[in-house]
């Protein structure tokens, strides 16, 4: 779907002022930056939003995590530092390993923990139907718009806000009438 309405450049202007005119030194990185939160909110970030209060309000079950652990063991040092982030799918070797090998990527000892974490978690899931562990407390996502979520990087934290960033980051206005063409 395209948006083809009267007011498409005031949504251009708008979605530019959400990821670019903001403060910072706008430097290569800064644009590298911008463009990377912008397609991960596009692609990931407000699908898994919308996606978790389809199936709250259908009464799923329903716990959220983000990772949000960077681990040098599979980051590339042309990479600026800061830029060096978890990225869509880090979680992976975690979960899968040793099953998987990513790029001759090796658990770390002060990783071993989050491994951990997911197998206890994922196991408890599946036979009692919430994720239990002994390193944190992980719970139901909540009812309202603030959803709770755990938190993995190098401390697990039950956290609010699932995203609340996007929040933050939004644009006040009036709502466009929107006309999609397919």
């Amino acid at each position: 779907m395209v948006y083809v309405g009267d007011h498409l450049q005031d949504v251009i202007n708008e979605v530019v002022a959400f990821y670019v005119d903001r403060d910072g030194e706008q430097t290569f990185e800064f644009y590298i930056d911008r463009y990377t939160e912008f397609l991960s909110d596009l692609l990931f970030n407000v699908p898994a939003v919308n996606g978790i209060y389809a199936r709250r309000d259908a009464r799923w079950d329903i716990y959220a995590y983000v990772f949000d652990l960077y681990n040098d063991a599979y980051g590339d040092d042309d990479i600026p530092k800061r830029l060096r982030r978890a990225t869509h799918a880090s979680d992976v070797p975690y979960i899968l390993e040793p099953t998987i090998d990513i790029l001759d990527w090796k658990l770390h000892d002060k990783h071993k923990n989050i491994k951990e974490f997911f197998e206890e978690s994922f196991a408890e899931f599946a036979i009692e139907g919430h994720p239990l562990n002994h390193q944190a407390l992980w719970l139901e996502i909540s009812a309202d718009r603030t959803l709770r979520y755990m938190q993995i990087a190098k401390e697990f934290e039950t956290k609010m806000g699932f995203f609340n960033g996007l929040k933050q980051r939004q644009i006040h206005h009036t709502p466009y009438q929107f006309s999609v063409a397919s």
